[in-house]
């Protein structure tokens, strides 16, 4: 007959490898021990992980009255004997199948306590993690789908969890973390879904004869630039980047652009990605000028503000963007449908913000090394932009007498929630969450290693980059690019034609009308998210705003069409002009 203990290996080995390498390692499970008979617990020294009156009580206690519905998820913190993680599961048998359970167990010699005394079966079915990493739990927390997330709870076993109570804070500050990211990309879904189709369709007529990114694909081998935010230190650099414009080239976010052209530096690149109306006015008076066609070049996204395009003379490539580590095809669904007429369109990485981006073009590029200034990611100063930047604008316009710009921004730094981290000179600096979240994407850039540098004056450090002084840097690429700048040779790659926006506006029609009627017939049917693929996000924001409410369900969806075809039908009539 089969012991408990081989039971359990043969479980974990088809279940959790890597649990079991973990555990067929130990040897020794001092100077943990067990005592009692009919509900046996786990000791650390004289600390029980259970209660030690009852820990079928305690079990009990810990899961019952639990609101347990599809969408949530459920976070175990200590394992001991699983006493109310069994309980937990035989409680809400019918419903855990919709739920999300975790189950975290810090020490490897209190879990093989568990594969010897009691079977492990109840931990069939969730995802289980034995003395992991904290950020590698992070990273599986980061990959949860934010649409389909409802709400959590959170379960401590009081014994277990107070042995490695610092281990534990940290996965629960973790997991807070992407609460707070997964809260903020589903309003951002939720207010933007719609905008950012709508943009792309009117971005359509705009495409025909430029190309994408691909054709700056190592235009820049082996040079190097510098990438600038607008950070409120980069007013402090302005200055020495005047200087070092000669040698190096130059890609700005699209909030610098103002404050460079306020002293005269014109940016070899431009980088755009909000899809919001103000973003045209971070190009407000470039766009005023008559003469473009030896301008910077403009690396729009395809989901941006149209009128930037529109109304823009000079060099123009596209990107869209993709999120998810190593996934170039991860961007939205109505740009997979474009490049189906189109063909591929370049990717660039974002962490967030147009700056993360601009970094990824310079790599895009070849260039190398990769200077970041005006990259703060804190409040310098008490700021929040660099001066001249469209943000500093609507606070000098807001400014009075008794309202200054510094009390404006001031006022608007004090309603984050704000906190300390550690500065580039050696300081603690003020920054919050958003911050922190776009900080937390440069310690994955592996590729960053020696070849992007942090040049900026103040902020905040950056994870994984070396911080190195702007005007030494001067110096040196001064020194070995005596020559200056060599032009920027785009490759000759596909331009897009007319014929490629015709076939997509076309076929986005089709799918509109088929769609639409099998939505009157069966608000309900589960399966069309996965029939039109283009609508993806909308099905889900759609059902995560109303529910099982068919009737409102049905109608955000028909209202979505409605505007589609609209904007397909003005795009198609600018085509039709060229």
């Amino acid at each position: 007959m089969e012991s408990v203990i081989d039971k359990n290996l043969s479980f974990l080995k088809a279940e959790f490898p890597s649990v079991y390498q973990k555990v067929s390692k130990l040897n020794n499970t001092q100077p943990y021990s067990v005592a009692g008979d009919k509900d046996p617990n786990i000791f650390l020294g004289k600390q029980a992980y259970h209660s030690i009156r009852n820990p079928q009580d305690e079990a009990l206690n810990l899961v019952k009255n639990l609101q347990v519905e599809s969408g949530l998820i459920f976070i175990f913190l200590g394992i001991g004997f699983g006493y109310h993680i069994e309980k937990f599961k035989k409680l809400y048998e019918k419903t855990i199948p919709k739920v999300t359970v975790v189950c975290i167990e810090k020490s490897t010699e209190a879990f093989t306590l568990l594969l010897h005394h009691r079977d492990i079966s109840f931990l069939s079915g969730v995802h289980l993690f034995l003395d992991d990493d904290v950020k590698e739990i992070g990273t599986y927390f980061s990959k949860l789908d934010s649409l389909s997330f409802k709400g959590y709870k959170i379960i401590r076993l009081r014994g277990g969890y107070s042995l490695f109570e610092r281990y534990y804070l940290d996965i629960e500050s973790q997991f807070r973390s992407f609460m707070s990211g997964t809260l903020s990309d589903i309003l951002t879904r939720f207010a933007f879904e719609n905008l950012w189709m709508k943009n792309i369709i009117d971005t359509i007529p705009y495409i025909i004869g430029k190309r994408s990114i691909d054709a700056l694909k190592g235009v820049l081998k082996d040079r190097p630039a510098i990438v600038l935010g607008a950070g409120p230190s980069l007013s402090s650099q302005l200055e020495k980047i005047a200087e070092l414009h000669k040698w190096i080239y130059i890609i700005a976010v699209d909030t610098a652009l103002e404050p460079l052209l306020t002293v005269g530096i014109e940016p070899d690149f431009i980088v755009t990605l909000d899809a919001q109306f103000f973003n045209i006015l971070d190009f407000h008076s470039y766009l005023l000028r008559t003469i473009h066609k030896t301008g910077p070049i403009l690396v729009a996204d395809l989901m941006v503000y149209p009128k930037i395009i529109r109304n823009w003379k000079g060099p123009l490539y596209f990107s869209k963007t993709t999120i998810n580590e190593g996934n170039h095809n991860d961007s939205h669904p109505l740009i997979s449908g474009l490049e189906n007429s189109f063909g591929n369109v370049g990717s660039l990485k974002c962490g967030g913000s147009v700056t993360t981006t601009a970094i990824d073009l310079a790599l895009h590029l070849g260039a190398i090394p990769v200077l970041l200034a005006g990259c703060d990611f804190s409040f310098t100063g008490y700021a929040t932009h660099v001066s001249s930047s469209s943000p500093y604008i609507h606070f000098y316009r807001q400014s009075s007498r008794f309202n200054t710009i510094s009390t404006s921004m001031t006022k608007q730094i004090a309603s984050k929630k704000r906190f300390y981290i550690e500065g580039t000179e050696n300081n603690r600096v003020i920054t919050d969450f958003v911050f922190r979240k776009y900080l937390s994407w440069f310690n994955k850039r592996s590729e960053f290693k020696n070849r992007v540098y942090n040049a900026t004056s103040h902020g905040a450090i950056i994870p994984g980059l070396t911080h190195r002084n702007l005007d030494l840097e001067i110096e040196g690429l001064v020194h070995a690019h005596k020559k200056g700048k060599p032009p920027i040779l785009p490759l000759q790659t596909k331009k897009y034609s007319v014929k490629m926006a015709r076939d997509f506006l076309n076929s986005l029609n089709t799918q509109i009308e088929q769609a639409r009627q099998e939505i009157q017939e069966n608000p309900k049917n589960g399966d069309i998210a996965i029939r039109y693929p283009l609508f993806v996000n909308s099905f889900h924001v759609a059902k995560k705003l109303y529910g099982d409410n068919k009737l409102l369900f049905q109608q955000q969806l028909l209202l979505l069409f409605e505007l589609l075809e609209r904007r397909i039908k003005i795009s198609a009539g600018k085509i039709k002009k060229r």
